[in-house]
Order: C-alpha cells, then sequence, then structure tokens
C-alpha cells in the first residue's frame, strides 16, 4: 500500500513538473545571458567607473544612489517617462482596439489595409523618426504647411522645438509606433474567439453592447493584458526617439529617464552612475510589472 502511494506521488509529480524540466535547456543560455550583464550592472553602481580611465576604479558604496535621488533632474526625467507611458498606452488601447474592431470586418481591401498598418511597426526606428522630423519641422515641415494652407494658422508651429509642446510630439510618434503591433495583436484575438459565442447571446436576446461586453472583451482580456503592458514599458523606457528628434531638450523638456541614464554614461562617461540609474529603472517597471500582472491576474480569478 506504501508503495502504491509512492508511486501514485512520483507519478503526479513527474507530470506536473515534466514540463518545466523541458524548459532547463532554453532556460540555462538565456539566464547566462541576462545574469553576467545584470550582474555588472549592479557591481559598476557600486563605483566609481568611468569611461575615461577605465581601469581605474574604486568602492563608493551608495553614493551614485544618494546623488540620484537628491537631483531634481532625476524627478524631472522620472514624470517625463511616465507623462510619456500613461498617454501611450491610453491612446494606443483606444485607438488600437478600435482599429481592430475595423479590421476584423470584411470589406473590400482588408488584406491592403492590414499591411498598411503595420508599416509605421515594420520601419526601423531611425528612418521613420527622421521622417517625423521632416513632417514636423518648424520652416520647411509639411503638417505647418497644411495647417497653414487651410487658414488654421498663420505662422509655423516648433512641434518639437517649443518647450511646451515638444513632449506631445514625442508622445504622438511613440503612439503612432506602437498602434499597428496593439491593433495586430488584438485583432488576433479577436479573430480567435468563437462565432457560436455571438451566435448564443444573439439567440438569448443579447444586443451589440451586451455582446461586445459579455462576449468580445473577455475573448481579447489575456492577450490585451500582455501586449498592453509591453507598449506601457517600452514606451517609459523610451530614448531613440527623443535622442534623434530633441536630443532631450528644449529646456530638458523631452528628457526621459533612459535618455538621462544615456548622458550620464555616454556624455558624461559615468558609468558608474549610469548603471545606478538602470537598476533604478529595472526596479521601477518590475515593481510595475507585477503590480499590473497581480492586478490582471486577481480580476481573471474573480
Amino acid at each position: 500500500m506504501h508503495d502504491d502511494s509512492l508511486r501514485l506521488k512520483c507519478m503526479r509529480f513527474s507530470r506536473r513538473h515534466f514540463s518545466s524540466f523541458l524548459l532547463i535547456p532554453s532556460l540555462i543560455p538565456l539566464l547566462l545571458i541576462l545574469a553576467w550583464p545584470l550582474s555588472q550592472v549592479v557591481y559598476y553602481s557600486f563605483t566609481d567607473l568611468n569611461l575615461r580611465r577605465f581601469q581605474e576604479y574604486n568602492y563608493v558604496g551608495f553614493d551614485h544612489f544618494r546623488r540620484l535621488f537628491a537631483d531634481p533632474r532625476f524627478y524631472d526625467a522620472l514624470f517625463n517617462s511616465f507623462v510619456i507611458a500613461f498617454w501611450t498606452l491610453l491612446f494606443t488601447a483606444i485607438l488600437g482596439f478600435a482599429l481592430a474592431l475595423l479590421l476584423n470586418h470584411e470589406f473590400r481591401g482588408r488584406r491592403l489595409f492590414r499591411t498598411i498598418t503595420i508599416i509605421p511597426w515594420a520601419t526601423p526606428i531611425v528612418a521613420a523618426t527622421l521622417i517625423w522630423a521632416w513632417i514636423l519641422d518648424f520652416q520647411f515641415g509639411i503638417l505647418n504647411w497644411v495647417i497653414m494652407s487651410l487658414g488654421i494658422i498663420s505662422e509655423g508651429i516648433g512641434w518639437y522645438t517649443d518647450p511646451n509642446i515638444a513632449l506631445t510630439a514625442i508622445i504622438a510618434i511613440t503612439i503612432w509606433r506602437n498602434l499597428p503591433l496593439v491593433a495586430i495583436m488584438l485583432l488576433s484575438g479577436l479573430q480567435s474567439i468563437d462565432t457560436g459565442l455571438y451566435e448564443a447571446a444573439k439567440i438569448d436576446g443579447a444586443g451589440p453592447i451586451s455582446r461586445f461586453r459579455y462576449v468580445t472583451l473577455p475573448g481579447v482580456k489575456s492577450i490585451s493584458s500582455i501586449v498592453l503592458l509591453l507598449v506601457t514599458l517600452w514606451s517609459f523606457r523610451e530614448l531613440a526617439t527623443v535622442r534623434i528628434l530633441t536630443n532631450g531638450g528644449p529646456a530638458r523638456a523631452t528628457e526621459t529617464i533612459v535618455f538621462y541614464m544615456y548622458e550620464q554614461g555616454f556624455v558624461s562617461h559615468r558609468m558608474g552612475a549610469a548603471s545606478a540609474t538602470g537598476l533604478v529603472i529595472l526596479a521601477i517597471c518590475l515593481i510595475f510589472s507585477v503590480l499590473y500582472m497581480s492586478i490582471v491576474m486577481g480580476k481573471k480569478e474573480d
């Protein structure tokens, strides 16, 4: 009897953990690729490593972290990053879902329209940002030319040279770039919903709003949770658009937390301070991810 129960427990354990064991070969190189750079960042964050004297550095303890949290620039950059992430998440969620619903319906040229939709995401970020720099140019930009031709304004607007609206330009470009990914991913979720559910709901007397609420939204909840989390993290860590379009200006109006770290490491050559900032960014992203997924998973269980 004891041998049978032991054998049964072993079988249950093997079935439960067999899939986990299969992941080990792929996790080992992944952990090595991630663990070594991360350990180096942690180590250098406690030193005064400088690229100008790479071989000579000393242990400084928590000095970089104390200076970081006492620097007003850090909080301004962090605020800008949160602003970009918030508005990008809001508009990509709303517009992306609307676009996915549109693409889920049959109409002439739908395949072509789907292909065109993915272009912003597929375009290299440097090329896309340079195109936007020309479109938004104060003197020769096509956007100012169109608005002025319509008589809406009398002179050009400095879309990325005016400190009051430069961050808005960064947000708009970030939304434009991430919108196709959200739309396509949500579209895949919509197409995975069984059409029989809509037919059954319709037979039960459910109207369009009820079908949307009780069939469509639950059907895309899982995939939307993941894709919106990714978009939030990517937009929070925005660097390329800021670096190319405004270089953190004007008057640091578009400086993000990642650009702040970039300047520490590759402009001021203070890799120790940049490593400390990188760890803070990593901690913020991890905390947000855990909170976000715990809320999402909690709602699923309810």
